[in-house]
């Protein structure tokens, strides 16, 4: 059988193939790839697919197990990606320019988790309501 993981959000696109083949095609380019085990398709701003080998399935699988996995991503798609997941509405400081990398449990409390987050960049988490929170640095 096929198996694959299928991610999309705001501007970014990637699927990962865990079994079997997956073909990946742009609609706007017809420009595609086939896709073996192991093997991420990621959407370049270009329209054309860049493909990468030997991808950590356990990363792309983490949602099955309620978790939330970030390798080195920009830190204001991860508070996006906590807004979304814990629906609640953050906001940050101009100019964040960091990476992040770390993952967490989604049954932990969405301030620990912004604590954790904020810890290695000296950045402060206030909370304003139950779903309002303020990143300071």
């Amino acid at each position: 059988g096929t198996s694959f993981n299928i991610y999309s959000r705001n501007r970014r696109f990637e699927v990962v193939c865990e079994t079997g083949k997956v073909r990946v095609q742009v609609s706007a380019t017809k420009s595609s790839v086939i896709l073996n085990p192991r093997e991420k398709a990621s959407l370049l701003n270009t329209g054309q697919l860049q493909v990468e080998e030997d991808v950590n399935m356990d990363n792309t699988k983490a949602w099955i197990s309620n978790q939330l996995v970030f390798t080195s991503e920009s830190l204001v798609d991860v508070f996006k990606e906590i807004e979304r997941q814990f629906d609640v509405e953050i906001h940050l400081p101009d100019n964040l320019s960091y990476t992040y990398t770390g993952s967490f449990e989604k049954m932990e409390s969405v301030e620990k988790v912004l604590r954790s987050i904020c810890r290695p960049f000296e950045l402060q988490v206030h909370k304003a309501d139950n779903n309002q929170f303020y990143i300071s640095k």
